[in-house]
């Protein structure tokens, strides 16, 4: 069980005893056990899932299969071959001034 041996889990049992006391050690063993049971529940519908998904795609028919398979490479390769940048691409840069701007308020005070 996990890698644990005989003695090693005597060892663990008297440590908790020790640590928890013999008035707690039955609470947490609850709380472990239900922590235990919802993993593995949950573990449980994520497998179920999983394996029905995999149902599915084994009941398409097998060009289609072949040809989302196609059409993703053919996307795929347009997607890495595409040039990030045109040879004429140019930033835009800002300007930065240290002068003051006006405000939009102020501009229509003055105008």
């Amino acid at each position: 069980m996990f890698g644990i041996g005989m003695t090693e889990l005597i060892v663990i049992m008297i440590v908790a005893i020790i640590v928890l006391g013999p008035q707690r050690l039955p609470e947490a063993v609850k709380q472990l056990a239900r922590i235990f049971r919802e993993v593995k529940s949950t573990v449980d519908d994520v497998k179920q899932s999983v394996v029905s998904e995999i149902e599915d795609i084994k009941k398409l028919p097998d060009e289609s299969q072949k040809k989302s398979k196609d059409s993703f490479e053919e996307e795929f390769e347009k997607e890495i071959t595409k040039p990030k940048y045109t040879e004429d691409y140019q930033p835009k840069r800002e300007k930065i001034s240290f002068s003051k701007k006006q405000t939009q308020e102020e501009k229509i005070n003055e105008g």
